[in-house]
């Protein structure tokens, strides 16, 4: 009865505030998002239904992200509170040890790492082409438009607008259009004294009205060349009220998700094992057929051929003839100047199988490229899964050794700890793009070196170590450096552990 209680209790102790740091950590993630991606927002007039729409599909792809961090600070507060409070010690000496009492978080936190696959399995896939569709729409749009005072505005297609000052009560005084939609062979210039603009009904024209003004066009319907030696026939119009559209799409376009549902980061793992099969096979017989092309048009098999039989012909033939002619041979019964072209001749055949073969080596890399992508993939769900539950077993022993909780000293060890993961797992990323290692070891490197981290500090916890014991290092000191030294030291220590705390 008394474990089912303190089963409950440690769950109601770490659920809460697994809770609160998931929340910081995504929170976090998402503001760095947001300065990442802000010149593609601003100054575009997207809608808040919009905007709350894309960051809902962020929000969501980052959860994997978020998650391992937000568990990884939860343990350590939780486990820090309880060894602070001294709960921790009372729980080992009614005969509990902690392996015990890390057990209903474990397999809580076992559902929690199943639920991270499925997660990204199911949910990350469909966020993120959403989210990479929205964000390429928005780049394609066309910009709020704000047409500065005394300066040439270029931000629509095919004309250049000026505008001397602007009204308060939205009236534009010397205006000046430059419409060169035609090419500049017909450039039509219009100026006025003063004018409007406002947007159509659809988004898609702007209203120009203008008054009093003159507009002046070249006049050269056939497009042709102009002689700059001979005057210009152009046409004028003078007018007190005229109105110009300007075809202009001031809405937002959302592209087709298609193109990143092809990818790797829109597909599921049977799609991606799907896909994976797929392009094995193309990549092998692309090798193939090279491997094939390249013998045929080598020098070995083009002189084995004496009485000019085509390269068809003698595909069909033995894969393996026999060499009757040497080139030398061949070299030497020339002429000087058949010799010539003889070199010429087998050069510029180099050179083209060389293009030829340089293109195709291109394209299978970057075949391969797509299928280390898939891999990766792939892997990355099993590996960030799996990390959630590394990082209790780091979190959760370092915290019953620390014995200190709130969001000071456990908020810098596992900032500390996962800029260390973050980095090993892009560089095992960056490693697997590039081709250096196979995907399973770059996508496991940052999990594989956590690991024994989490079992060593288990081990140390559960036998009441003092390997994080401020007190036993610098009792050591004292012997080696002097207790003055030391004391110094002890001072700046505390210093810096409260400045910690109060954060």
């Amino acid at each position: 009865m008394k474990i089912k209680r303190l089963d409950i209790f440690l769950l109601k102790t770490f659920f809460p505030v697994f809770i609160m740091t998931f929340g910081i950590c995504l929170f976090i993630v998402l503001m760095n998002f947001l300065w990442k991606y802000v010149d593609e927002m601003v100054g575009k007039g997207l809608e808040l239904t919009v905007l709350g729409e894309l960051f809902f599909y962020a929000a969501l792809s980052f959860v994997p992200m978020s998650l391992p961090i937000a568990i990884l600070l939860a343990s350590l507060m939780s486990f820090g509170g309880l060894g602070e409070q001294f709960e921790l010690l009372a729980i080992k000496s009614s005969g509990i040890s902690l392996l015990r009492t890390m057990r209903p978080l474990t397999v809580f936190l076992c559902f929690i790492t199943v639920g991270a696959f499925y997660f990204q399995d199911i949910v990350i896939p469909y966020s993120q082409v959403k989210f990479y569709t929205m964000i390429y729409s928005m780049r394609q749009k066309s910009p709020e438009l704000d047409i500065p005072e005394s300066t040439f505005f270029d931000g629509i297609t095919g004309h250049n607008l000026y505008v001397k000052k602007k009204g308060k009560n939205g009236l534009l005084e010397d205006i000046k259009i430059y419409n060169y939609t035609g090419g500049f062979s017909n450039l039509e210039v219009t100026v006025a004294d003063s004018g409007r603009l406002k947007m159509s009904a659809d988004k898609m024209y702007l209203i120009f009205t203008l008054y009093n003004g003159e507009s002046f066009a070249n006049f050269n319907p056939n497009n042709e060349r102009i002689d700059p030696t001979e005057a210009v026939r152009y046409r004028k119009e003078s007018f007190q009220t005229k109105e110009i559209l300007i075809k202009y799409d001031a809405n937002l376009n959302m592209q087709s998700e298609s193109m990143w549902q092809d990818r790797h980061i829109g597909k599921n793992l049977s799609e991606l094992h799907h896909s994976i099969d797929s392009m094995t096979l193309q990549i092998d017989s692309m090798k193939e057929f090279n491997s094939k092309q390249l013998y045929t048009q080598s020098y070995k098999r083009m002189l084995s051929n004496p009485d000019n039989t085509s390269a068809q012909q003698l595909s069909e033939k033995s894969d393996t003839p026999e060499i009757i002619r040497n080139f030398d041979q061949i070299y030497d019964g020339k002429m000087p100047n058949e010799q010539l072209a003889l070199l010429g001749q087998v050069k510029s055949t180099i050179e083209g199988v060389q293009m030829d073969y340089g293109f195709r080596a291109n394209l299978l890399a970057s075949e391969e490229k797509k299928m280390r992508q898939h891999h990766t993939e792939m892997h990355k769900k099993f590996a960030a899964s799996f990390a959630c539950l590394i990082f209790f077993f780091v979190g959760a022993p370092l915290g019953a050794i620390i014995r200190k909780g709130g969001l000071g000293l456990p908020t810098v060890i596992s900032v500390a700890l996962f800029i260390f993961y973050y980095i090993l797992d892009n560089i095992g990323l960056k490693m697997t793009v590039n081709g250096m290692w196979q995907p399973w070891q770059g996508m496991w490197l940052s999990t594989a070196a956590l690991l024994p981290l989490g079992v060593f500090l288990t081990y140390k916890a559960t036998t009441d170590s003092a390997i994080l014991n401020v007190d036993t290092y610098m009792g050591k000191l004292k012997k080696l450096a002097g207790i003055r030294v030391v004391q110094l030291l002890q001072q700046a220590y505390d210093k810096l552990l409260g400045i910690i705390n109060k954060l």
